[in-house]
């Protein structure tokens, strides 16, 4: 039985006094090994009324079903934002490294962007093969969820249903490669471990050379390794901006793995959008 959490505190919503009502479900042991967590946000505004929502998401590919049709989103390079308006909700499955692997998807063309399911990516420079984006049995699964999700009434008992039929889904498909077990191991050293700030200290936990771990990462996870950690500090930076709005930005910068606060800033300011100390005082 999965079990249901609902804090957002370093999930990468960079609005929590923003955010609809919001489930996020985690993967049960079944499907963990290409499920991290499954995201529901459910809203419905009165006329007139738009919620900006700016999130910087974890670097991975995620599969959104939604009404209107259902999309893959990669891993991105600076934070997004999304207008919600009226009524909705949408049904995302955040893909570990091996997910990626078992559904057929290449990460590499995703990156920054947000294709249809079943898109047909052209022929670029350098980029191989034409590839589709297209998920195996994934129709079924779509239908299931969009008529539990469309129907009157539901919350928790409602999303437990979801969950069990992307869980039906995922199991049916092929085991995941040693390679993308792999990459599942170097994507849980960069979420969990506050510690591991560069490449080289990435490689050297998990055994194998810099090169192999540059490979990992972009065959899975469609971005460098480098990309995969700043985003992770980023993340846990904006969480403490947000916990504890007395701290100084020095501490926040020390405390996630940055030199000094000027590389901090930058960085911010180069993925956010805004200064740390901006974003800090637009949450109030």
């Amino acid at each position: 039985m999965s079990s249901i959490a609902r804090g957002v505190s370093d999930t990468g919503v960079l609005r929590p006094d923003r955010l609809p009502t919001f489930a996020r479900l985690v993967a049960p042991d079944a499907v963990s090994v290409v499920l991290g967590h499954v995201w529901i946000p459910e809203w419905d505004l009165p006329g007139g009324v738009v919620l900006t929502q700016s999130v910087l998401a974890h670097p991975a590919t995620n599969v959104v079903i939604q009404p209107g049709g259902s999309v893959v989103a990669g891993a991105g390079t600076r934070a997004s934002t999304r207008d919600l308006a009226g009524r909705g909700w949408a049904v995302g499955l955040l893909l570990r490294p091996a997910g990626v692997e078992v559904l057929g998807l290449d990460p590499r063309p995703l990156v920054d962007a947000e294709l249809p399911v079943g898109a047909r990516l052209g022929r670029t420079r350098g980029a191989g093969p034409v590839r589709d984006v297209g998920l195996p049995g994934f129709e079924a699964v779509e239908a299931e969820v969009v008529a539990l999700m469309s129907a009157a009434g539901g919350g928790p008992g409602r999303h437990a249903r979801v969950l069990d039929a992307v869980v039906a889904w995922l199991t049916s498909l092929p085991e995941p490669s040693d390679a993308g077990l792999r990459a599942n191991d170097l994507a849980d050293l960069v979420e969990h471990d506050a510690s591991v700030t560069t490449v080289e200290a990435l490689a050297a936990r998990l055994g194998v050379s810099a090169r192999t771990t540059e490979r990992l990462a972009r065959r899975y996870v469609g971005t460098s390794p480098g990309a995969m950690v700043r985003r992770r500090r980023l993340q846990r930076a904006a969480a403490r901006l947000r916990e504890d709005p007395a701290l100084a930005l020095a501490t926040v910068a020390a405390e996630t793995g940055y030199s000094d606060q000027a590389h901090f800033t930058r960085d911010f300011r180069a993925v956010v959008g805004s200064t740390p100390s901006r974003y800090r005082a637009a949450l109030g």
